[in-house]
């Protein structure tokens, strides 16, 4: 019986794999597809340190004003590539801890992310997009992420405000014990003064990063907000910033 020798030989490309499709009788140029691998072969430090550049990528946009914002020109702000929810869980966490007494941390903490749902949705209904072709492939998968874009951008305009909160909580009263004035009424005007401002700075702050900050988040679409998509943001973080001054 004669033996049969089967010979191998493939050619493994680990990290891409590219497929030509054939050129049909209606289509004059051959199509090429490529596709990339995903990031489950990554290491565990690799996959931190993307997720913290991007975090710290969407912050700078949060923190600084719009025209060092513009100077900057921070790097990928793609809605699939940002939309993250592990910040703004992390700021809710301590925005709820500081700001509540400890029976009322879960009802804050459910409150925030109610807020952050209801303006994602208010965005997402109210403000007029524009774009060149919306049937595209891209522009659908742009679409149903813009919720999930929404929310996530609201969390992390949350940052100030936690800060806030923060500040008012544990470094004012320092600031206050350290003050040589012996007039208690003059100590809680002064307080109360000071929250005051610390609210309204906080809040402008928060509510003109989140505008920025959706604005820019994909290139491809131009968001139009009007006075009725504008004055939930604003309500909605001067709530927050009020649990503060209230300390619930």
């Amino acid at each position: 019986m004669a033996s049969t020798n089967y010979s191998t030989n493939f050619d493994i490309e680990p990290d891409t794999v590219i497929s030509t499709l054939p050129a049909q009788s209606n289509i004059s140029n051959t199509t090429s597809l490529t596709f990339q691998r995903g990031t489950l072969d990554e290491s565990i430090w690799e996959t931190i340190k993307r997720d913290l550049l991007n975090i710290n990528n969407r912050l700078k946009q949060v923190i600084y004003p719009s025209c060092i914002n513009n100077r900057l020109a921070t790097t990928d702000t793609a809605i699939d590539n940002n939309s993250d929810l592990w910040a703004p869980l992390l700021f809710i966490l301590i925005y709820s801890s500081i700001t509540t007494k400890e029976s009322s941390f879960s009802t804050l903490f459910v409150i925030t992310w109610g807020l952050s749902l209801l303006i994602g949705l208010h965005l997402k209904n109210s403000c007029a997009t524009t774009s060149a072709n919306l049937t595209t492939p891209n522009n659908i998968l742009n679409k149903k992420s813009i919720l999930l874009n929404n929310v996530s951008v609201f969390g992390y305009c949350l940052f100030p405000i936690m800060l806030s909160s923060i500040f008012i909580i544990y470094l004012l009263p320092l600031i206050l014990k350290a003050l040589p004035s012996s007039s208690i009424i003059l100590i809680h005007v002064l307080d109360l003064v000071v929250k005051l401002i610390s609210c309204f700075i906080m809040t402008y702050w928060s509510y003109s990063s989140l505008l920025f900050c959706i604005k820019n988040s994909n290139a491809s679409i131009n968001y139009e907000f009007d006075f009725i998509a504008k004055y939930p943001v604003f309500i909605s973080y001067l709530l927050l910033s009020w649990f503060v001054i209230a300390n619930i």
